[in-house]
């Protein structure tokens, strides 16, 4: 009933709800193992679909488009770079990745992906033009910085061999450290603060998850990461929490952060499988400041019947934390933040006595004409 692999792209952006790439691959076969033919139609054959993926060396796509680049649009890696995480899912091997350029229809040429990936980034989304061309559009212009930064999570995801430490550090120091001295945070947060805290929520992610080796997806310096928690802290506080898929709800992005922020402490890479430390989700605002004594998700959830828990895009439900046994008595460590509390809403309607009199007027007169009517007629 969707266009699409099925909810794919949400499930790679919702790294609150899966902790392994197997989960992804399979989401990709199940939704693409679908066969058509004259006798049938729309049925599916997982096994048929994965006999047909083993053993696949080398994967094409043709691109024609001029209004999108291959970086620039999230079915590329859903359709193209799934294609790919299922093979690797089935075989072991990931394909050589080519895309078919036939821009030109006089120069058609086969690049391979990573090849037009770099282009995408050096002529584009690392040039300080087009940053100042989408400064120019306010808060859309915003929103497509965060675009491409979630697209690049995409490939990096599907194709982990493609994605480079060295493009997540220069995308930090373009659109974090500002290298071209553009005031890019000041405009970020006037425009559009919370594309920004998704931008810096989205690189968080990528230091805490593992891909299928156990190694984070990036590994910057220590001081990078310390910085992108501290910001990120900072734009929640300031701010409110976004509500993007990737840290919205997403109870280990929070832990993590916590883990970079404390002196001494060593953030673990959680998953939302084995985490069972106590943890505080960032939540949706509400429309004034949060009571000290709904801050704490263990009360919150003890006084509303709304739940901190979840049920993520592939279908694995975010557990919730366990209930504090005590509290703290150094309030130093203490998190102060928004979250959604439940409103009761009256369903009757009230009636004054102003209105209640106006409807017997209209009752009234209604009858004086019908009795004129009937009069007239006898």
């Amino acid at each position: 009933g969707v266009w699409g692999v099925g909810g794919f792209t949400s499930a790679i952006a919702g790294t609150g709800t899966w902790d392994s790439e197997e989960t992804i691959a399979d989401l990709y076969i199940r939704n693409m193992a679908n066969v058509y033919g004259d006798t049938i139609w729309g049925e599916q054959y997982i096994d048929l679909f994965k006999q047909n993926l083993d053993g696949i060396e080398v994967a094409v796509f043709s691109w024609t488009s001029h209004s999108h680049s291959v970086l620039g649009i999230d079915h590329t890696f859903e359709f193209f770079g799934g294609l790919s995480m299922a093979i690797r899912s089935v075989s072991g091997e990931s394909p050589d990745m080519y895309i078919n350029n036939l821009k030109n229809p006089g120069g058609a040429k086969l690049e391979t992906l990573q090849h037009v990936l770099m282009r995408d980034l050096r002529s584009t989304y690392y040039n300080e033009l087009w940053i100042k061309g989408m400064m120019e559009h306010g808060y859309a212009g915003a929103g497509s910085m965060s675009t491409i930064l979630s697209n690049l999570w995409g490939w990096q995801v599907t194709n982990p061999d493609i994605i480079t430490d060295e493009m997540w550090n220069t995308m930090y120091s373009i659109y974090m450290q500002d290298e071209y001295d553009l005031g890019l945070k000041d405009w970020l947060n006037e425009n559009n603060a919370w594309a920004r805290q998704e931008m810096m929520a989205r690189m968080i992610e990528s230091t805490r998850m593992l891909d299928s080796e156990g190694n984070p997806y990036w590994s910057p310096t220590d001081e990078i990461k310390t910085a992108l928690a501290q910001e990120y802290q900072q734009s929640v506080e300031k701010y409110g929490p976004c509500c993007c898929i990737v840290c919205c709800g997403n109870p280990l992005i929070d832990t993590y952060v916590k883990g970079l922020l404390q002196p001494g402490a060593e953030p673990g890479h959680q998953s939302s499988k084995d985490d069972s430390s106590g943890r505080e989700a960032t939540l949706p605002p509400e429309s004034g400041k949060a009571d000290e004594s709904t801050t704490n998700q263990t009360d919150m959830s003890s006084s509303s019947s709304s739940s901190p828990t979840g049920v993520g895009i592939t279908g694995d439900i975010i557990p919730e934390p366990p209930s504090e046994t005590s509290k703290p008595s150094d309030t130093s460590d203490k998190v102060e933040g928004q979250v959604m509390t439940e409103m009761q809403t009256s369903t009757s309607l009230p009636i004054s006595g102003a209105p209640l009199m106006a409807i017997v007027a209209v009752i009234a007169i209604l009858g004086l004409i019908g009795s004129g009517l009937w009069l007239k007629r006898r």
